[in-house]
């Protein structure tokens, strides 16, 4: 006789043992606010090993970055302070949320860095910078504005003041739906000042940058740091200044502006010739900033960078990591650092430390690095960016380094993910590589 229905045995079986492959799998979009949210690799290197026993893959895993979910219950809009984290810094930046705010949509960032930091005011950001009551003009032009705040203890061209501006735009993209190709840095005077510092020192992620009636060559006696103007090349750049200006006087600004229009073709430069150091000036020249600032989308990373820096604490440019600064002297050939002031060739900045030169290249599958003072380096690899069908080839200073396949790694992508918040770079390779 043919047995239909089950013996007890086998309900228990059913029971106890249940046969459905996705009884305990947690939602991948869950997964991935794990890695969001987190500050530590050890929980990035769990939450990896969770996604690889639910059988996703990277390919999965990416999917999911770019296109989840982002729509946090009740987000908060108009006007908020930010708490500020670090020595010395004011309590508190701002930051604008449109009331309209539909998590839906991607929004455009704007950092805007005020002037006088010379000041002794804790609040001097809400009390003499921002307008927090009339925001019509905020509201219409559906962006996010970020508003950092410094003082005297810790101007712009301070390492506190990198840190910071770094921490308060993680938790902007943590909260809300950004549009990671349009973020804007900006400021005016002591601000825009600032604006090089920052994008000296940390230049991943911008789209642009817009520096008005500020001092680039005022650096060389503010902050630590050297500048290198081929530091800015993979960024375009809307300066503005003044030719009354009696606080930065044009004729000293004009040289070094000059060479950064020269190294960097998308570069813009502006003379008002009214205009003294104030904002007067700024109501006619509104559509030519919005122009700008809306013709510059960062669609993907450059294929081509140069990085130069003296300190290993600030070592990266998008993909390229300088994990080494040797002793010896970059060549000056590489290394561009004049400015031409009444017909001479002078030097722009100082150069007192020694400094690792990096240019890279990446052409489909292959990067071709010029390297001098450093003996390692990291690459990036991009997932979306090369064909994993095919090997991966590194020359570094016309020296074959590398070739081998490569499969996406899914705790490195998860990584670099958390690190940079930014769905156009996803990292799913890291290449650490000697510099001989």
């Amino acid at each position: 006789m043919n047995r239909l229905l089950p013996t007890w045995a086998e309900i228990t079986l059913i029971v106890f043992f249940p046969l459905t492959s996705g009884w305990t799998q947690k939602p991948l979009g869950d997964l991935v606010d794990e890695v969001r949210k987190t500050n530590q690799l050890k929980s990035i290197s769990k939450t990896a090993k969770k996604i690889r026993e639910s059988d996703y893959t990277s390919a999965d895993v990416y999917k999911e970055i770019i296109s989840g979910d982002r729509c946090p219950k009740k987000p908060r809009t108009g006007f908020i302070r930010l708490k500020q984290e670090g020595m010395g810094l004011p309590p508190y930046a701002a930051l604008f949320v449109p009331t309209n705010y539909d998590c839906r949509k991607k929004y455009p960032v704007e950092v805007m860095l005020h002037g006088a930091t010379t000041n002794t005011d804790p609040d001097y950001l809400f009390n003499r910078f921002i307008d927090t009551v009339h925001i019509a003009n905020y509201i219409q032009n559906e962006k996010i504005y970020l508003f950092p705040s410094s003082w005297w203890l810790t101007p712009w061209w301070s390492q506190e003041q990198v840190t910071n501006i770094s921490a308060l735009l993680r938790w902007v993209k943590l909260v809300y739906n950004i549009d990671e190709s349009k973020i804007r840095l900006g400021g005016f005077s002591d601000g825009a000042t600032g604006t090089y510092y920052v994008v000296n020192s940390m230049p991943t992620g911008w789209s642009s940058i817009t520096p008005f009636f500020g001092s680039i060559s005022i650096l060389n006696f503010f902050g630590n740091r050297h500048v290198y103007f081929l530091n800015y090349s993979a960024i375009p750049a809307l300066i503005i200044n003044g030719r009354k200006d009696e606080v930065f006087p044009i004729e000293e600004q004009v040289p070094f502006f000059n060479q950064l229009v020269m190294t960097n073709g998308k570069d813009r430069f502006i003379t008002i010739d009214s205009a003294k150091h104030n904002l007067n000036w700024l109501p006619p020249m509104r559509n030519t900033i919005n122009q700008f600032i809306d013709n510059c989308t960062r669609a993907q990373i450059p294929d081509t960078l140069i990085w130069q820096t003296e300190q290993i604490n600030s070592n990266r440019n998008n993909w390229v990591i300088i994990n080494s600064i040797g002793n010896k002297k970059v060549n000056q050939a590489v290394d561009v650092n004049s400015v031409l002031i009444d017909n001479n060739k002078v030097p722009a900045f100082r150069r007192d430390k020694p400094f690792a030169y990096v240019k890279a290249i990446k052409k489909e599958n292959r990067y071709d690095v010029s390297a001098s003072n450093t003996n390692s380096i990291t690459l990036l690899v991009q997932y979306d960016r090369i064909n994993y069908q095919l090997p991966v080839e590194v020359w570094i200073n016309e020296k074959q380094v590398f070739s081998s396949m490569l499969q996406p790694d899914l705790f490195t992508m998860l990584k670099w993910y958390n690190t940079d918040l930014d769905r156009l770079s996803l990292y799913a390779n890291e290449l650490k590589l000697k510099v001989e």
